[in-house]
C-alpha cells in the first residue's frame, strides 16, 4: 500500500490541505496518508527540518513525503523530487534536504517547469503532481531532469570552546518550552567534569541535568535530554517560553569545572 506523509505550515483551516488529499486519493487506488503537522510555524523551515529529521525514518522505505512549507513561492518557482535514505522528498528548493542529512541524496530531479497556473496551488499541483506521477510510473526521468543546483543550508550546530559549550535554543514545544541544538553527545565529552553550570540568560542558571520535568515541583524549571537526546529546558506544566524569557534563537551556555 501506497504511503504519503504530509507536513505544511497551512494550519488545519486552510482548504488546500484537504484539496491535496482529495487530488492524491483520485489518482491513487489504496492510498495511505498520514499528516505529520501543518502546524508549522508559517515559513519556518528550520522548524519544519527538526520535526521531519526526528520523524521520517520511522516510516516504511519508499514512503513518499510531500513538505509545503515556505510559501512564497512566486519568488523561487522551484521544486525538486529526491530519495534520501529509502525516502522520497518533494518539497522546494529551499534547503531541507541539507538540514534533514548531511548524505548526499541518492537522486535528485527538478520539477517540469511551472506555469502561472500552477503556482497558484504547487502544494497540489506540481508537489502532489509529482508524488502520483512517481507512483504511477516509478521513473524519475518522465517527472522532471537531472538537477545538482540543491540549495544547501548549514545547521547551527554548538561551539565547544575550552571548558564551554555555547548553544542555542532552536524550536519551541507545544508545551511552550525549548530543546536545544545541544546533544547528550556534547555533554558526555566532558563526564570528567565536576560541576556544571548551565546559563539560559539574565543571569538564570541550572547546576545540575534532571532526568525530567517530575524531579522538580509542578511550576519551577528544570533542564534534561530528551526521548531524542537534546537538551530541553523549561517549566514543569509548561509556559517556560514566558516565564523564563526563552525564545528561539537564545544562547544557552554550559560551563564545567
Amino acid at each position: 500500500m501506497p504511503l504519503i506523509t504530509l507536513t505544511t505550515d497551512l494550519g488545519t483551516t486552510d482548504p488546500t490541505v484537504p484539496i491535496l488529499k482529495g487530488y492524491l486519493c483520485s489518482k491513487i487506488e489504496n492510498l495511505q496518508i498520514v499528516d505529520i503537522t501543518h502546524s508549522i510555524r508559517p515559513f519556518h523551515m528550520v522548524d519544519c527540518a527538526f520535526l521531519l529529521a526526528n520523524s521520517y525514518q520511522s516510516f516504511p522505505l519508499e514512503t513518499i513525503h510531500i513538505v509545503g512549507v515556505e510559501g512564497d513561492f512566486a519568488r523561487q518557482p522551484e521544486f525538486i523530487m529526491a530519495k534520501l535514505h529509502g525516502h522520497y522528498f518533494v518539497t522546494k528548493n529551499s534547503g531541507l534536504l541539507s538540514l534533514l542529512s548531511q548524505s548526499e541524496p541518492e537522486w535528485v530531479v527538478k520539477l517540469q517547469p511551472v506555469n502561472a497556473i500552477a503556482l497558484k496551488m504547487p502544494l497540489v499541483h506540481i508537489l502532489g503532481k509529482a508524488a502520483t506521477d512517481w507512483l504511477l510510473t516509478k521513473n524519475k526521468d518522465k517527472i522532471g531532469q537531472a538537477f545538482s543546483g540543491l540549495t544547501s543550508v548549514l545547521p547551527v550546530e554548538p561551539r565547544i570552546v575550552s571548558n564551554c559549550i555555547v548553544g542555542s535554543i532552536i524550536y519551541e514545544t507545544p508545551y511552550n518550552n525549548v530543546l536545544t541544538n545541544i546533544h547528550r553527545k556534547h555533554v558526555e565529552q566532558f563526564s570528567h567534569a565536576e560541576k556544571i553550570s548551565i546559563n539560559y540568560g539574565r543571569n538564570n542558571y541550572f547546576y545540575k541535568i534532571h532526568n525530567s520535568y517530575y524531579d522538580v515541583e509542578e511550576g519551577e524549571a528544570a533542564c534534561f535530554f530528551n526521548a531524542i537526546g537534546l537538551l530541553e529546558i523549561g517549566i514543569h506544566g509548561g509556559n517556560g517560553t514566558n516565564l523564563l524569557s526563552l525564545f528561539v534563537g537564545g544562547k544557552i551556555i554550559l560551563e564545567f569545572e
